[in-house]
């Protein structure tokens, strides 16, 4: 797997999951809560209950990454704004999962608003850390490359008479 290979750390191959398996659940869920669909919402909260546990192996490897990556990096301080969006992101949603797994139950079905509202808050929230995220790679190539590319891998090319 050279892509694997040449990537400076593993945490790029995590970060999607909860990203978008949370927005997901936060879907399904207030769908359930509106139509008041109990097949919907148990769905839901498998969805969060997945997303919260690939957001603690994203955060695991984050903070390895970060913590291999120095502090005299240009951006550097973005690395900080991430890792706190995110780990409220995390938080909330755990609180999320708790308040769902705690709504389960027919008598506290009127409350499944609590669990709708916080996974909106740790959307929210996962926005801005992924915007943080997002502009540590692409606009100071945070994370991009272990190693500099060699002259033959970066010499350049014609691409004439090529239509793109």
């Amino acid at each position: 797997m050279p892509g694997l290979e040449a990537a400076p750390n593993i945490h790029p191959m995590f970060v999607h999951f909860p990203v978008a398996l949370w927005p997901a659940a936060a879907v399904f869920m207030a769908i359930a809560y509106l139509r008041e669909s109990e097949d919907m919402f148990r769905f839901a909260t498998h969805l969060l209950y997945v997303g919260v546990v690939t957001g603690v192996i994203a955060a695991t490897t984050g903070w390895f990454a970060a913590d291999a990556m120095g502090h005299n990096q240009p951006g550097h301080h973005l690395v900080h704004d991430h890792r706190n969006f995110m780990l409220a992101a995390l938080v909330v949603s755990a609180l999320a999962a708790g308040a769902a797994h705690w709504c389960k139950t027919a008598e506290r079905k009127r409350k499944r608003w609590l669990p709708v509202g916080l996974l909106f808050v740790a959307c929210l929230l996962a926005t801005l850390g992924a915007d943080r995220g997002s502009l540590l790679v692409y606009g100071h190539g945070i994370g991009v490359r272990k190693n500099a590319p060699d002259a033959a891998e970066s010499a350049h090319h014609d691409h004439s008479g090529h239509s793109h």
